[in-house]
């Protein structure tokens, strides 16, 4: 009998035995799967986000724009040619004498002349207190140059605060000369404060231009109300300002020369600062640092947009510009008043280094906003400048703008909010006023009036950034016509007066009066409070 041979002892495939392992230990086989497409996930994304990047990055090369901060750093100015010298000199006097102007202080006063006499008190003593302040911030005028001292890029820069109140002081100098018949200090002031809010707008930063537009704009608002009822035709020293004042003013007040350029080098510096700042939050978290490749990608392409809007020659076309942006993200363009608000998107996960850098080209949009809201102030003003030269040659407002052409003026100035180009516009309200006489008013097409242009109109005196005098209380806020009056009048009963009388008239222990204008939560949705600049 032949003895049979037992079968050789073989070990099973590798596969066999790896999938023999993975049924016994199911949960580390998971954990190690997930684990390897995780890595190779992160692989693919930080590739292809790196790579858009790159090429972005390489396209703005391309173009020749600044991507880095050093590109934007100057050589020292001299002092003898910085203006700041002798602004941080005049901001020092302030300091030192320690005496606040109205504007400066928590006092209430009405939005338009006359202020009253607590007003007129707190002027004068500004005025004497100050006095050594002002003829340094008059010498700086002579330079066309700023520069803030070379500390680095600095989000709570002092100086910011120092021009602000500079600049209030300057402006309520303005009106205190005008009320005390001195024309020629008073246009000689408005030129100041308008020359540090172009000195200001110099800097990069975009804190700078905010800032530069808030005090044009507070100038403007001054110049409005003084212009009216400005004496011409007087010697230069005291008195009545000189045909040379005056054409200096409409001159400075027409001139744009820079500003834009001035705004789009803040674009692109904000745009360095953001992927910089972007950068360094992302070095140390490898793991999601596609997430933040991905961020500055699409922030580019945004800046892109913005900084295309920020060329255009008026607000109309620069909106038009904008919702290619606002698409993006799906946001309701009807205007772009508030973009800034609506650009936060929800939150996602690929969005995570927003919340630590902040939002982006967002948070520029409404400073786009406020450039062509200055532009139109300027304008506006020099379309009253022109008509106030008007009245002095012939008694009585123009009847149309058309008639300030040549002489005043060699054209309308266009409206900034306008997609055509065409000019702003003039309207003459026949016996509007309380005394029968008619109401002249220039507007810009800023908004969306919506129904009858008169709806934006108000029933006193307008002077500053309005918004919708017929809202309903709580419902959303709409952008509308902006009109400003070329005549300074009184109504029979101001709004300022009534509230005073009611806030004497409430008592602190009644909870369904308020204690004074503005502690009742109501009171600010009344439609007689101007918006902010």
């Amino acid at each position: 009998m032949t003895a049979t041979t037992a079968p050789a002892m073989t070990d099973p495939p590798p596969r066999r035995r790896l999938r023999g392992w993975a049924r016994r230990h199911i949960f580390t086989t998971f954990v190690v799967s997930a684990v390897a497409l995780a890595l190779v996930l992160r692989l693919g994304w930080g590739w292809y986000f790196a790579r858009r990047l790159a090429v972005a990055l390489e396209d703005l090369r391309r173009r020749g724009e600044p991507m880095e901060l050093a590109d934007f750093a100057e050589s020292p100015l001299p002092p003898p040619d910085n203006a700041w010298t002798y602004y941080a000199e005049a901001v020092r006097v302030i300091s030192t004498a320690g005496v606040t102007s109205p504007r400066q202080s928590n006092l209430e006063f009405p939005l338009y002349p006359p202020r009253g006499s607590e007003f007129e008190a707190m002027a004068a003593a500004s005025e004497k207190a100050n006095a050594a302040a002002f003829p340094p911030a008059r010498r700086a005028r002579r330079l066309k140059r700023l520069q803030f001292p070379q500390a680095g890029s600095n989000p709570n820069r002092g100086e910011w605060n120092d021009a602000r109140n500079l600049a209030i002081m300057l402006a309520d100098g303005a009106e205190y000369a005008h009320l005390r018949g001195d024309d020629a200090e008073s246009v000689e002031r408005l030129l100041d404060v308008l020359h540090l809010a172009r000195s200001i707008r110099q800097d990069p930063e975009i804190r700078s231009q905010l800032v530069g537009v808030g005090i044009g704009a507070l100038a403007l608002d001054t110049a409005q109300q003084i212009i009216p009822t400005l004496k011409l035709d007087g010697p230069a020293t005291g008195g009545a300002a000189s045909p040379v004042q005056v054409r200096a003013l409409l001159a400075d007040l027409l001139d744009e020369t820079d500003t834009r350029h001035w705004f789009v080098r803040t674009l692109y510096r904000e745009r360095s600062v953001l992927l910089a700042t972007l950068n360094w939050v992302a070095a140390e978290t490898s793991a999601i640092r596609p997430a933040a490749d991905a961020t500055a990608v699409r922030w580019l392409g945004e800046f892109d947009v913005l900084i295309q809007a920020a060329a255009q020659q008026n607000g109309g076309q620069a909106r038009n510009t904008l919702r290619n942006l606002q698409r993006r993200e799906e946001i309701d363009s009807s205007s772009a008043v508030g973009f800034a608000a609506r650009m936060q998107p929800e939150f996602r996960y690929s969005r995570w280094f927003e919340g630590f850098v902040g939002s982006g080209p967002a948070g520029s949009t409404r400073s786009l906003e406020q450039f062509h809201r200055e532009s139109a102030a300027r304008r506006l003003t020099a379309v009253i400048l022109a008509a106030r030269l008007y009245r002095q040659d012939h008694g009585r407002w123009p009847d149309d703008a058309a008639a300030l052409v040549p002489t005043y003026l060699d054209a309308i100035p266009p409206d900034p909010f306008r997609e055509d180009g065409g000019p702003l516009g003039y309207v003459v309200l026949r016996g509007a006023l309380p005394d029968g006489g008619d109401r002249p008013l220039v507007f810009s097409d800023a908004g969306e009036p919506g129904g009858a242009k008169e709806d934006a109109i108000d029933t006193e005196p307008m002077y500053w950034w309005q918004q919708d005098l017929r809202r309903v209380p709580g419902t959303p806020r709409r952008e509308i016509r902006q009109y400003r009056d070329v005549s300074l009048w009184q109504p029979k009963t101001r709004r300022f007066d009534e509230a005073r009388k009611l806030a004497a008239e409430a008592v602190d222990d009644d909870p369904d009066k308020p204690d004074a204008p503005g502690d009742d939560a109501k009171h600010d949705e009344r439609p007689d409070r101007p918006a902010e600049q």
